[in-house]
């Protein structure tokens, strides 16, 4: 079977499966997924579609994106994008304060104190549902089809099938209605889509995804691997320039809150995690291996051996080659170690990996490469 179709099924199923009462599962899905993530030394096998199978695949995925639609449209109408959490609203609010005058990054209460932890980017990119009046989960909406549009360009029609049934997955529904994540997965997208293709803005695409999103930040290594004979400085100083032009402003209204709140709110473990920990143990309910550590008083390694499990997979894109096409592939291993090493989890944390592995999936059956 297809390495990355096998990814893409177990991120799927151990991100919409894990509940409370089943935290043995948490760990043993993690070394599952990070067993399969580092699978990449096997070549990818090429989907084998007969013509009439897959013209009949593609009726049936048309069906399968027109009924995603329509079950997001039914659950906007029924429920209220405020009805579960607080991320929709901080990010409305946030722009409500923007439009107003005032630093986003702020305290707001819910009514318990939440910063906005938020990047530039993903804030700019709901700020017109707050401004226009429209329903933000649109904005996801138009998130995910950026992802299946590019997906579909770099593998072409016999892709399809599998872009549907993703834009289907339970996880996909249900973030969609209650996150403000999938602007963040699109950048991710983005800047997978235009490394792999070695289109001549991917540094521009780098740096967006930089300002929107801190789980675009550990594919960093590979862009400059893969620039390293092509102006490498230069188009790290063109990701940087972008980045700092969405960062810096906001950053200097409001520096303290802003580091607060995009940095130490997730990452300081003696504030929010440890808090959440106590609460609820959530960090064990989810696949991962953060319970395990925050069982045993270990937390604070969780952070050094996501840095080493990291950057063993940015050894290996180097050992091999750094070729643009290995790209998404050596993003989808980092992305779920990252995840299944990170001190705070949530399932939805594992949607980057599902559209990077979409995206390896792409470029192996456009253009046959062995990842």
């Amino acid at each position: 079977m297809n390495p990355w179709l096998l990814t893409i099924a177990l991120v799927a199923i151990v991100e919409a499966a894990a509940e409370p009462g089943v935290a043995w599962i948490a760990p043993v899905a993690a070394i599952a997924l990070m067993a399969i993530a580092v699978g990449w030394t096997r070549p990818l096998r090429q989907l084998s579609i007969e013509p009439l199978a897959r013209r009949l695949s593609i009726l049936l995925a048309v069906a399968a994106l027109t009924v995603g639609l329509a079950l997001r449209a039914f659950a906007f109408a029924r429920t209220s994008p405020f009805a579960k959490g607080e991320m929709l609203s901080l990010v409305l609010r946030a722009s409500r304060a923007l439009f107003d005058g005032h630093s986003p990054y702020a305290t707001y209460h819910f009514p318990w104190p939440v910063p906005l932890t938020y990047w530039p980017g993903t804030l700019l990119a709901y700020a017109p549902a707050q401004l226009l009046h429209y329903d933000v989960r649109w904005t996801n909406v138009a998130a995910e089809l950026v992802i299946a549009t590019l997906v579909v360009r770099l593998g072409g029609r016999r892709v399809v099938p599998v872009v549907a049934a993703w834009f289907l997955l339970p996880g996909s529904l249900e973030w969609t209605q209650i996150t403000a994540a999938p602007v963040g997965w699109a950048a991710i997208a983005l800047t997978l889509a235009a490394l792999a293709t070695d289109h001549r803005r991917a540094d521009v695409a780098l740096g967006l995804a930089v300002a929107t999103t801190p789980f675009s930040w550990p594919l960093v290594p590979l862009a400059l691997l893969r620039w390293r004979k092509t102006a490498s400085l230069r188009r790290a100083a063109v990701t940087a320039g972008v980045a700092m032009l969405l960062i810096l402003p906001f950053f200097l209204w409001a520096p303290r809150a802003f580091i607060e709140g995009t940095v130490l709110w997730f990452n300081q473990m003696d504030g929010f995690p440890r808090s959440k920990w106590i609460e609820s143990r959530t960090w064990a309910r989810y696949t991962g291996l953060a319970g395990v550590f925050w069982s045993l008083g270990l937390e604070r390694l969780l952070k050094p051996f996501q840095l080493v499990a990291v950057g063993v997979i940015v050894w290996r894109y180097a050992r091999r080659g750094a070729t643009a096409a290995l790209v998404p592939a050596f993003a989808t291993a980092i992305l779920i170690v990252f995840v299944a090493l990170n001190p705070v989890i949530w399932p939805y944390l594992y949607q980057p990996a599902i559209v990077a592995a979409l995206l390896a999936l792409a470029v192996s059956d456009s253009a046959g490469t062995a990842a």
